[in-house]
C-alpha cells in the first residue's frame, strides 16, 4: 500500500476524505474507531499503526531499560547510550546491505 494517496486511503477505509487530511496535517488526532479501520485498509496491526514498525519499539524498550539501569546503578548514561546508538547503527547498516530492514 506505499504510496497510496490520501483519497483512495479514505475510501477503502470507509471514512471521509477530511478527515485523513486532518490526521496527516497534524489539525485532529486519530480516533481508534478510524484507526481500526486505517490499520484494515493498509494490511496492516493496529499496534504497528499505532506504535510504529516492532523494531522501533523494541528499540524505544531497550532505551528506556538502558535509562533505568542508569539510573539505578549510577552509570555513565552518555557513554551507553553512545554504545547503543552505535550498535543500532551497525546493526541498520547490516540489514540494509542484506536488504532486510525487519527483525
Amino acid at each position: 500500500m506505499a504510496g497510496m494517496q490520501q483519497r483512495a486511503l479514505a475510501q477503502k477505509a470507509g471514512i471521509r476524505p477530511e478527515q485523513v487530511s486532518k490526521w496527516v496535517s497534524g489539525r485532529s488526532g486519530i480516533t481508534q474507531e478510524n484507526a481500526v479501520k486505517v490499520a484494515a485498509a493498509l494490511e496492516v496491526g493496529y499496534d504497528a499503526l499505532i506504535y510504529g514498525p516492532p523494531r522501533a519499539q523494541q528499540l524505544d524498550r531497550i532505551e528506556r531499560m538502558i535509562r533505568a539501569l542508569v539510573d539505578r546503578f549510577e552509570l555513565d548514561s552518555a557513554a551507553l547510550l553512545a554504545d547503543f546508538e552505535q550498535e543500532i547503527t551497525e546493526d541498520g547498516q547490516h540489514d540494509a546491505e542484506l536488504g532486510d530492514s525487519t527483525w
